[in-house]
């Protein structure tokens, strides 16, 4: 889910854990909690919002058929008050430059790639990897599930995101999006048949 607010900018990726009966429960009540959470939250608050987010996903998922679904979720959200937040539970990938900088928000700690610590009511308190940056004037940023991340070659990640943004950049904002699937229905990997959702931010 992505979104142009008054107050800024708010986008949001999530995958609901496969093994997990209706995670896409999940998935959506992830990224809805993002844009409540950040539609709400003062300067004062921030230090709290991995919480927020996690107390609001407990209370959408409240009414789904399975409440112990699990989903991964990488949000960034930019606004003129709270400066540039990146976030991330379980795997995908946020990565980019920031301020020209290379920046990967959540680096692979395991070998094993489906080992995944996810957002679930179940697991609370859950573990949130949360960043803040202040008078950042200029962003390139990707947000992606496993299905992407996973696929990218170790070390390559940034020129990925890097290719990703120029290949789209120059586009009407109407062309945006079908470049974007075309390039992921051309997927070069061979039996990567994981969901594939890719947010692009860029700001300068």
């Amino acid at each position: 889910m992505v979104r142009q607010y008054p107050f800024g900018f708010v986008l949001a990726v999530a995958d609901g854990i496969g093994s997990d009966k209706n995670s896409e429960y999940a998935s959506m009540s992830a990224v809805s909690a993002v844009h409540d959470v950040f539609s709400t939250i003062t300067v004062d608050e921030i230090e709290h919002v991995s919480e927020k987010m996690s107390a609001r996903f407990t209370e959408l998922m409240s009414e789904a058929p399975m409440k112990e679904a699990g989903t991964t979720c990488i949000f960034c959200a930019h606004t003129e008050t709270l400066g540039l937040v990146l976030g991330q539970i379980g795997d995908g990938i946020c990565c980019g430059r920031i301020e020209d900088q290379p920046f990967i928000l959540k680096e692979k700690d395991s070998e094993f790639s489906n080992i995944v610590e996810p957002l679930s009511v179940a697991h609370m308190p859950c573990e949130w990897t949360v960043v803040q940056y202040r008078g950042v004037s200029k962003v390139k940023l990707m947000l992606a599930t496993d299905g992407i991340a996973d696929d990218i070659i170790p070390g390559k990640e940034i020129a990925f995101s890097d290719y990703l943004l120029s290949a789209i950049e120059a586009l009407p904002d109407d062309e945006k999006e079908n470049k974007l699937r075309e390039i992921i229905d051309k997927w070069e990997t061979p039996n990567s048949n994981d969901d594939k959702t890719i947010a692009l931010y860029s700001y300068e």
